[in-house]
């Protein structure tokens, strides 16, 4: 199951969701104001730097060491829409911040891309 978070370019979440749909891929959308508290903090253990699916505007507070966790979440979730690299997908223990259809790739399973890459080279073969 991916729970994937939206963003304001409905066309593109059109094509994500067309994508996973074409593959059998289970989603769980969301909308960003959705985005507790609790959700945050487990998306932030999941990546090794968080500022990876944060805006590039939240970079300047990277190296503060004068600003509580607590005041920094709650000034992400003040506006997540800008604060938030969306369409944000999150599945096992994975965050995929700026989804595109090129990296959704990365969400399918592995037997699904083997038959990808197969039908691709027999069909490049022929």
């Amino acid at each position: 199951m991916i729970d994937l978070y939206l963003s304001k370019n409905s066309h593109r979440n059109q094509l994500l969701l067309d994508f996973f749909q074409n593959y059998g891929i289970e989603v769980s959308c969301h909308s960003v104001s959705e985005m507790t508290k609790d959700k945050l903090i487990e998306m932030m253990s999941y990546s090794s730097d968080c500022f990876e699916f944060l805006s590039p505007n939240l970079l300047r507070f990277k190296n503060r060491d004068n600003l509580k966790l607590t005041d920094f979440i709650e000034m992400i979730l003040k506006n997540p829409e800008l604060t938030i690299r969306l369409p944000l997908a999150v599945s096992n223990k994975r965050v995929y911040p700026n989804l595109n259809l090129e990296e959704a790739r990365a969400l399918l399973p592995r037997d699904t891309k083997q038959l990808i890459y197969m039908a691709q080279t027999h069909y490049l073969s022929n």
